[in-house]
């Protein structure tokens, strides 16, 4: 990528690249596959199969859960391999209208704009990767936190809580977006202002906030540091970023 001036918001109309051109239908699908494929799947699944405890038949009783499409703290230890698939297949399955309907249109904006700047492959393992990362270190809070203090609510509701969706993900690349940024704070203040709102006049659970700011947080760090690792490696070897 060139030293040229940083939009405020790296913000990508679908239709354009990274430089502004017009792209013809080849490369829209090509630049974009992973958005298309994501947003068409999950409103598939939801109109199809439907939302994610009709489909899973997800119940908990005593820490003892079933849910084929959620990821759950709970099998952090009892069920590893449960545990590490979920990170795979819970972000395809949401639980309301509300849900579905944030997913999607966050996933046109934040996430087809990273990945037409950015490329596939970035895309999905950062996508994957932070709902992996935030999923293991909430699972290792829960359990600790409840083995020190089994009296507190906070730590023995999120054992018996169950996650699906992709939020966590695309908002790991909201983060990750923000170092493209000419003032790449602005867009983590903007989003920590959704987040509040999100949670005091959203009514959302401080679970999904904490997870929403620490998935924020790890991209934003990791994608400014990747780029870092770019550029110092391309100045190396002579060529201009």
């Amino acid at each position: 990528m060139s030293r040229e001036v940083k939009p405020i918001l790296p913000i990508l109309l679908p239709w354009r690249d990274y430089q502004g051109n017009v792209l013809n239908i080849e490369n829209f699908l090509r630049t974009r596959k992973f958005t298309l494929i994501y947003a068409i799947t999950i409103v598939g699944v939801w109109n199809f199969i439907g939302s994610t405890p009709h489909w899973s038949d997800c119940y908990s009783v005593d820490f003892q859960i079933t849910c084929a499409t959620t990821i759950w703290a709970g099998e952090m230890f009892t069920s590893p391999i449960n545990f590490l698939i979920s990170f795979f297949t819970a972000p395809w399955f949401h639980n309301s209208y509300q849900h579905i309907f944030f997913v999607t249109f966050c996933t046109l904006i934040f996430t087809q704009s990273f990945e037409g700047i950015n490329g596939t492959k970035a895309t999905i393992f950062l996508f994957f990767g932070i709902i992996a990362i935030v999923s293991i270190i909430c699972g290792l809070s829960m359990h600790i936190g409840h083995y020190l203090f089994p009296e507190y609510a906070l730590f023995s509701d999120g054992l018996q809580r169950i996650w699906s969706g992709g939020s966590v993900g695309f908002m790991g690349l909201i983060g990750a977006l923000a170092n493209h940024s000419r003032y790449k704070w602005l867009m983590p203040a903007m989003l920590f202002t959704f987040e509040f709102w999100n949670r005091y006049f959203n009514g959302i659970s401080t679970y999904i906030t904490l997870a929403h700011l620490m998935a924020a947080t790890i991209g934003f760090f990791f994608w400014g540091w990747y780029i870092r690792e770019q550029q110092i490696l391309a100045e190396n070897s002579g060529v201009i970023l």
